[in-house]
């Protein structure tokens, strides 16, 4: 059912992997089943590898509104060339990328006459390090610039100079039944953590923090849900630091499928992340309304808001350790937290919102190629 009644369009979107259980990934899936449900056409190209989670989830649409296809191989020359066959074939309104790297770049070099849009889920900033230095000549080529927060169009100004149409796109989850209470044993206070174990996530604090935070909460434990290159690392220094016994690595899980279970195994969560654009895991809980610590990154304030008291400095683990101390001593204020967290993801952060912005983002670029 069209979330309202708007002009159709024929989208190619090319997504260079859906191989892990990512934020960026989650997001590629949600806003592709959400515009094929909003009445678009978007066909889906992706790399060789795709997790059976996200075909499950792409494959239960109508073909003719929802169609994945992969490349022969994942280089960006593959993608592009998969790309430019289909427009031959059956020609697109607007062709987008996410994420802004190596394949969307090889796009912009060849110069077709296709609307462009690039979307970037980080925040823009200097300290994503993985982004190319082409990339300040050639994001002036993107026809539009759709980021996840506010942070991320100011980024693209005055760190690119960007001067194109810059549409900020709120991140959202698929809707859950209701709020998610903890069905633990209470006497035992559990921190959860959501995330991708990566250097960007910030682990190594989260772990220094507990360390603190078990000096006044001995019996607290530490549960991990992710994957990612810097597991082993991550398992050697929670041992260095002497709190492994206390520490459980889940690994990666179904995130449609567990995430209430999940949601629910925690008293409190944390986001210990060094930068975010706007943090899936953040809003799967916070639409859940569970309560979190999260380190003031430009995407844990535009999700959770300025006013949120539960933001720390990044890297701080001392105060980190102390939000999470005093959030587990007191059942009304995570209660107060949750709520606050859960009203704002619903006026702020839902699905026709999302797919509202990204449609007019569309519309207006497409409307200003036609001659």
């Amino acid at each position: 059912m069209r979330l309202q009644e708007a002009k159709t369009f024929d989208l190619i979107w090319v997504v260079p992997s859906l191989a892990d259980l990512g934020g960026t990934e989650y997001l590629a899936v949600t806003f592709a089943r959400l515009m094929a449900a909003d009445g678009h056409r978007v066909r889906f190209i992706t790399g060789t590898r795709l997790h059976p989670a996200w075909r499950e989830r792409l494959g239960n649409q109508r073909p003719d509104r929802l169609e994945v296809i992969q490349a022969a191989d994942d280089t960006p020359a593959a993608l592009c060339s998969l790309a430019e066959n289909l427009h031959a074939e059956a020609p697109a309104d607007l062709i987008q990328f996410l994420p802004i790297e190596a394949h969307c770049l090889a796009w912009l070099r060849r110069g077709l006459p296709l609307p462009v849009a690039g979307w970037e889920p980080t925040d823009l900033g200097p300290h994503v390090w993985w982004l190319a230095d082409e990339l300040a000549e050639l994001i002036h080529r993107l026809d539009v610039l759709l980021v996840s927060n506010p942070v991320a169009a100011h980024h693209a100004a005055q760190r690119y100079g960007y001067q194109g149409r810059v549409q900020v796109v709120p991140n959202t989850v698929t809707a859950p039944a209701g709020t998610s209470a903890a069905n633990r044993d209470s006497a035992v206070p559990v921190v959860g953590c959501i995330a991708r174990l990566s250097a960007e996530k910030g682990i190594e604090y989260l772990l220094g923090a507990f360390s603190l935070l078990l000096q006044r909460l001995p019996t607290a434990q530490l549960a991990l849900w992710g994957d990612g290159d810097d597991r082993e690392r991550l398992q050697y220094l929670a041992t260095m630091l002497g709190i492994a016994s206390q520490v459980r690595f889940h690994g990666a899980f179904d995130p449609f499928r567990a995430i209430d279970t999940v949601a629910a195994a925690a008293d409190v969560f944390v986001l210990s992340s060094l930068f975010e654009g706007a943090p899936v895991a953040l809003l799967e809980v916070a639409a859940r309304g569970r309560p979190v610590v999260a380190t003031a990154t430009s995407g844990a304030r535009w999700v959770c808001g300025d006013d949120y008291d539960w933001l720390v400095p990044v890297g701080d683990t001392s105060r980190l350790a102390s939000a999470l101390a005093e959030l587990l001593a007191s059942p009304p204020l995570r209660a107060e937290a949750g709520a606050q967290l859960q009203q704002r993801c619903q006026h702020h952060f839902s699905a026709e919102q999302a797919v509202a912005a990204l449609r007019a983002a569309c519309e207006s670029t497409i409307q200003k190629a036609v001659p």
